[in-house]
């Protein structure tokens, strides 16, 4: 048999290994928890491990604050609801500092954040009318 799992983890086994290897932790472990990578995690040096670990969390960071707002919005109790809404502050404050360590550390955000945060333009204007949040370079658009 050759086995595939999360397009990452391929082995040539005997059918009697393939159902030795599939009761065991390791391949339950590997499958479950170590499913972000979408090439083998040897293959990544620790730079790409770490950039794949602050996209990860920024998601789940993101996916928390979604969460928190919901009950917010749903609580009728006035102490809940400012405990909750405590809480997705709380998030949208990692899930800041997860963007910045990737702006720091990955290319390609630095100029994307300038381009279209801290704009008065509509977003989706902010890449032709060149106005951008201090990066120091003229955009003229497309001529």
């Amino acid at each position: 048999f050759v086995f595939h799992t999360q397009k990452t983890f391929y082995m040539e086994l005997s059918p009697f290994s393939f159902a030795l290897f599939l009761s065991s932790p390791i391949y339950w472990i590997r499958s479950f928890f170590m499913s972000n990578y979408h090439e083998p995690y040897e293959a990544l040096n620790e730079k790409a491990r770490n950039i794949s670990r602050a996209l990860n969390s920024l998601k789940e960071e993101i996916e928390a604050i979604d969460w928190y707002n919901q009950r917010v919005e749903a609580s009728s109790d006035p102490e809940l609801k400012a405990i909750m809404a405590h809480n997705r502050d709380e998030e949208i404050e990692h899930a800041c500092m997860a963007l910045e360590w990737l702006r720091r550390n990955m290319n390609g955000w630095d100029e994307e954040l300038r381009t279209y945060l801290f704009t008065s333009v509509p977003v989706t204007e902010a890449e032709e009318t060149g106005e951008s949040a201090g990066n120091g370079r003229l955009k003229i658009g497309k001529l």
